[in-house]
């Protein structure tokens, strides 16, 4: 009997289901923040996402939906240092408001001076 070319199906079916798997696994496969910006208008921040460094991004993200802020600039530290102290706060909490969706999200929102 020949047993290559089933095992040559074999293993080509293997790789092929192996790819799609790592890659169904993975959300996110590389930086998002292609370009940064080292500052906005705190109004132009309305919500944002922090995601922390890993294996697929080297670098820590400030995300909005239009830009990515620089995390390592001045505005971006604050937010970082407010991000994690309010989460740290939170986390120590036994019961956290059911109105707050992010923990720094009410922090960040001002609203405009009266004039």
């Amino acid at each position: 009997m020949d047993y290559r070319s089933p095992a040559a199906v074999l293993i080509m079916l293997v790789l092929l289901c192996g790819g799609d798997l790592n890659t169904a696994m993975s959300i996110r496969e590389r930086c998002e923040c292609l370009e940064t910006v080292d500052k906005l208008t705190w109004r132009q921040i309305t919500d944002f996402q922090v995601t922390p460094r890993s294996e697929l991004c080297n670098s820590v993200q400030i995300t909005n939906q239009k830009v990515c802020l620089n995390p390592e600039s001045r505005q971006g530290k604050k937010i970082q240092n407010c991000w994690n102290r309010d989460a740290a706060l939170h986390f120590h909490r036994s019961e956290t408001p059911k109105n707050i969706t992010s923990p720094a999200h009410e922090t960040l929102q001002k609203t405009p001076a009266a004039s």
